[in-house]
């Protein structure tokens, strides 16, 4: 069984680390912490991975640049309710995307919070911005989660098996 290493990011508060905690809920789960990232082992469907949590601040971005080329997959959570961020967002996704070491790493891109009716509305404005078509080096996979509805997060964990399953060849 091959360990795939996740690497989350996206701003703070927009749910990754809740998502995580969905993922796990149901899992044999080890997890480590640090102050600068999170660490969680699991494993779904007898698909052993690690998400790296790394915090969307400025000065982790060193953090980025060294973990960004052990990376298997790369997962975005943007917070689908909150249009005010979503140019920041737009922002560090790409800054992260292009600027560092992240060659062809399958894209996981989760538009978050879709239980809100905000979220809802704002979903056809957070698509057209952030023009996930147009990315051509990486295999993009484009998913409506919400940590409150249980369908959503089965949908996350079969894609993850999914995508980290396709690595293997």
């Amino acid at each position: 069984m091959t360990n795939q290493k996740i690497f989350l990011f996206g701003f703070k508060n927009a749910g990754k680390k809740t998502l995580i905690k969905c993922i796990e809920s149901d899992d044999d789960i080890e997890s480590e912490s640090s102050l600068a990232e999170r660490i969680n082992k699991m494993v779904l469907k007898d698909v052993q991975f690690q998400i790296w949590d790394v915090e969307g601040n400025i000065k982790f971005q060193d953090a980025w640049n060294q973990d960004s080329g052990n990376v298997n997959v790369l997962m975005f959570v943007l917070d689908t309710s909150d249009v005010n961020r979503f140019i920041k967002a737009k922002n560090e996704f790409y800054n992260i995307l292009f600027e560092l070491d992240t060659n062809t790493q399958p894209l996981l891109f989760c538009f978050h919070k879709m239980d809100l009716e905000l979220a809802k509305n704002n979903y056809p404005k957070a698509r057209d911005l952030f023009k996930l078509q147009t990315i051509g080096k990486h295999r993009v996979y484009q998913i409506q989660t919400s940590s409150k509805i249980p369908e959503d997060i089965q949908i996350l964990r079969d894609q993850l098996v999914e995508i980290i399953e396709s690595l293997r060849w």
